[in-house]
């Protein structure tokens, strides 16, 4: 199934391919994770559960998240994660920003203990075949192309640190 832009704003890209969401996060806000709720609270209504990965190109530019983003991320979280069935995050960049935040990710993710699993990478790749290899998951992850989700996002064919 090809993805469909669910969303497109400079701040963040939402995509869907049948149950997999991909979200290319920028500087986000409130009212794009309101919009990112809503694709994926659909996205269950439509298939029961979803399968998440978040892309988040490190571009030089740092940006302090407000604590109200942060708040909502936890919210959302909260509502979609009995029907989580994984996420993933690709922290796409080099230089100690991004090892520092793949860093950050990976302690959060083992601290969180939400009810699905998560894992966090810096190949769009590794994270795609991780997700693809989790019990239960289904044909709309697994048969999802790589190549075409890039072009989608506008990332380039490697997508990973260096």
């Amino acid at each position: 199934m090809p993805f469909q832009v669910a969303l497109d704003r400079p701040s963040i890209t939402i995509a869907t391919s049948g149950s997999f969401v991909v979200v290319r996060f920028g500087a986000t806000t409130i009212a794009d994770l309101d919009q990112m709720l809503k694709v994926q609270l659909d996205v269950v209504k439509r298939h029961g559960h979803l399968t998440t990965l978040s892309l988040v190109p490190i571009t030089g530019e740092t940006t302090k998240v407000s604590d109200e983003v942060k708040q909502k991320s936890v919210e959302i979280t909260r509502a979609i994660g009995k029907h989580q069935l994984g996420s993933a995050t690709a922290i796409l960049g080099t230089g100690i920003g991004a090892t520092i935040l793949r860093t950050f990710m990976t302690g959060f993710n083992l601290l969180a203990k939400n009810p699905f699993p998560q894992k966090t990478f810096s190949d769009v790749r590794e994270a795609h075949a991780w997700l693809s290899a989790l019990p239960n998951q289904d044909d709309d992850v697994k048969k999802a192309k790589v190549d075409e989700m890039l072009a989608v996002f506008k990332l380039g064919s490697t997508a990973k640190a260096a």
